[in-house]
């Protein structure tokens, strides 16, 4: 798009709204709307209040009202030094959040283990789940496998439903915190559990 030299007749004004370059308002095709009557768009420049105020704000020309400032080597030195400070507390922190969520991830790991019995320690350490029974009897699979729609109701080996239940701030808190809530769960309020649970059956 041709740029605007602050005149309305020269031909460089906006010639994508004319169909000409040289740009006399006398043609049908220019956007007379955008001055204030039809009398004096014709010969006005833009500093002429009649023309395009609306738009520009003001009688004053375009290039006047859209300069940009050079930047001074002051300056750009200022922005890229505050950027710089900014990237370098951005990333420690990033880090700091990173180390406190590692540390809390890792004791509630040493908190499940600890809970559980020494075959479930192995067998979740190989294939990252364990098994718990309820009072029914019923054997339920924890699955390290994110919080939600993790445990499987088992029939013998096979998976007969699947149950998705959680702690309330399941997503705020470590992932093992979350799996030794649905272990004590099911195995002493395993009625509460089911209700809570959304079962999906898979058999």
């Amino acid at each position: 798009m041709a740029g605007y030299d602050g005149t309305y007749t020269s031909g460089t004004v906006w010639t994508t709204w004319a169909s000409t370059g040289t740009c006399s308002a006398t043609s049908s095709n220019v956007w007379t709307t955008w001055a204030d009557s039809s009398t004096t768009y014709a010969t006005a420049s833009i500093t002429t209040g009649g023309v395009w105020r609306v738009w520009s704000g003001s009688p004053y020309t375009v290039r006047d009202i859209i300069e940009i400032p050079i930047e001074t080597e002051e300056a750009r030195q200022e922005r890229i030094e505050t950027q710089r400070e900014f990237d370098e507390a951005f990333k420690k922190n990033n880090e700091e959040t990173e180390k406190k969520r590692k540390e809390a991830e890792d004791k509630a790991l040493e908190l499940l283990l600890d809970n559980l019995e020494e075959n479930q320690v192995e067998i979740f350490k190989k294939t990252k789940c364990f098994v718990v029974t309820g009072k029914s009897g019923k054997r339920y699979r924890i699955n390290d496998c994110g919080v939600s729609g993790n445990v499987d109701e088992m029939d013998g080996e096979k998976v007969k439903a699947r149950l998705c239940f959680q702690p309330n701030n399941a997503w705020s808190i470590p992932k093992y915190d979350s799996y030794l809530a649905q272990k004590l769960m099911l195995e002493f309020d395993e009625e509460a559990a089911l209700r809570t649970a959304n079962r999906t059956v898979l058999q």
